[in-house]
């Protein structure tokens, strides 16, 4: 059952025995919460938070860091298809890991990029702000929904091969930033 006026469900489930009725609770309360206190139904979106490392960004993550992330990166993967399935209006962001360097109230400088070989890490706050962007009224359109973005700070990104290295003051970003 809906609840009336829900703008957006936000999940950081994975998709693996035990959550799969979590997710699924979730995905009916987004399809059964139109609004229509405006005369027009809007259906709320659905915003899933996966992790940068799933499915075909599996190739940002640094080498030695795949393998044991790879049965969590498979879950996060399963959710995204998920959901691209079930038919709702939806954005999936995969998140860089958390900067536990900086305070969580410094948002830094979160971007949104579609490509998928984008890597470097992201605050607490910086995660918040991408996700208010994303739902803002005029912002939320078809540029976004149904896409997915990797989540990341402009100040940690990372070169992640050959090895893994921060990228230098004088390099450009290695990836375009989406802009809503």
């Amino acid at each position: 059952r809906g609840i009336a006026g829900m703008r957006a469900v936000i999940s950081s489930l994975s998709y693996s025995e035990g959550n799969n009725s979590v997710v699924d609770a979730a995905l009916e309360a987004c399809s059964g919460a139109a609004d229509t206190s405006s005369g027009h139904a809007h259906s709320p979106v659905f915003v899933l938070l996966s992790s940068i490392g799933a499915g075909d960004s599996q190739v940002a993550i640094p080498a030695p860091a795949k393998e044991p992330m790879k049965a969590f990166m498979e879950d996060k993967f399963f959710a995204e298809k998920y959901v691209r399935r079930a038919g709702l209006n939806h954005v999936i962001l995969r998140l860089a890991p958390l900067n536990d360097v900086c305070d969580d109230s410094e948002p830094g400088r979160p971007v949104l990029t579609e490509n998928p070989e984008a890597y470097g890490w992201i605050t607490p706050q910086g995660t918040a702000e991408l996700v208010t962007t994303c739902l803002e009224s005029g912002k939320l359109s078809g540029a976004i929904l149904g896409n997915t973005y990797s989540a990341l700070d402009q100040n940690t990104v990372f070169i992640s091969n050959p090895f893994l290295r921060p990228l230098e003051p004088m390099e450009a970003l290695p990836f375009d930033i989406f802009t809503t």
